[in-house]
């Protein structure tokens, strides 16, 4: 970290020293380092990186770092071989800009950022430009799934079924893929191919999807759908089965009320003869003794 930001230092403090006696960088140069060097910035993959902006203390600052420093002493600016710096290629932009290279500060930049393209992780020759301030020079901090980093590329190796940077996104087709519009010859296509591989990475060949693992138990899965769909249509069933069958019992026993009603008449009338014949006789003997009859002789009016 300390390396990154001295190194970036003397990168703002190199554009402010070519303006020795304002101290100050014009304002059409500070927004040109800070625009290039955030593009530079962004085409590194790592995460919460954030935007430079300008500071005029950081650059006078900068500036008088860079009147002391006694990297851009080469002959040959544009050849990172010839420096003597123990940083060659950050002594490459001081000698492109204090001996007034017919580069513009944009190229001076690129061809700085252009040196780490051969850097050697391991050894740290060829002396990359830092531009990655964001706390770690690997973006990857760890492989899902069980996957392997790569310490010197500071990339992941996927095992089959997983992609992408971390390896945490499943090898899966997009429904597309196959298609007419979506054949795997456009996978083969230099306008199409990025696009291809990122929607159909298994068709593209790019990873393999995991298949064997799933097909003991595919051919025992079912749809959640179509049990959801049984399970209503049982709970149907077995409520009309219920209804019909408090309904039969109902019915029953309304036969069965009404069986006893009848047959609770019918007792009562074939004991409605007696009973009018006791009141007949009762009537009599009441009768017969208002009228002078004998008492203790029974008579019956008919």
């Amino acid at each position: 970290m300390v390396l990154m930001r001295l190194v970036a230092l003397l990168v703002v403090g190199t554009v402010a020293s070519v303006d020795v006696v304002h101290r100050r960088v014009k304002r059409g140069a500070q927004d040109e380092v800070v625009t290039t060097h955030n593009q530079l910035r962004r085409s590194i993959g790592a995460a919460d990186m954030e935007r430079l902006v300008w500071s005029d203390s950081l650059a006078d600052v900068a500036g008088r770092l860079v009147t002391q420093c006694q990297w851009a002493t080469a002959d040959h600016v544009t050849t990172i071989e010839a420096m003597e710096s123990p940083f060659p290629s950050q002594g490459s932009v001081l000698s492109l800009i204090r001996n007034k290279s017919s580069l513009n500060l944009t190229q001076i930049f690129m061809e700085w950022f252009a040196t780490g393209n051969g850097y050697d992780v391991i050894n740290q020759k060829c002396g990359e430009p830092e531009v990655d301030s964001a706390g770690s020079l690997c973006p990857i901090n760890s492989c899902d799934n069980d996957g392997h980093r790569n310490e010197t590329t500071c990339s992941c190796t996927c095992k089959p079924g997983w992609i992408g940077t971390d390896c945490s996104e499943p090898c899966r087709d997009d429904d597309r893929c196959g298609q007419s519009l979506w054949s795997s010859t456009l996978c083969n296509s230099t306008l199409t191919m990025p696009k291809m591989i990122d929607l159909c990475p298994v068709m593209c060949g790019r990873c393999e999807e995991i298949v064997r693992a799933t097909e003991s138990s595919s051919a025992f899965a079912f749809p959640i759908w179509k049990l959801i769909l049984i399970i209503i249509s049982s709970l149907i069933s077995l409520a009309i089965v219920v209804f019909v069958i408090r309904c039969c019992s109902q019915g029953k026993k309304e036969l069965v009320d009404s069986r006893t009603y009848e047959s609770a008449n019918q007792l009562y009338s074939t004991s409605l003869p007696m009973s009018s014949m006791r009141n007949r006789a009762i009537v009599g003997e009441r009768h017969s003794t208002s009228s002078g009859i004998d008492f203790n002789t029974p008579q019956y009016v008919y």
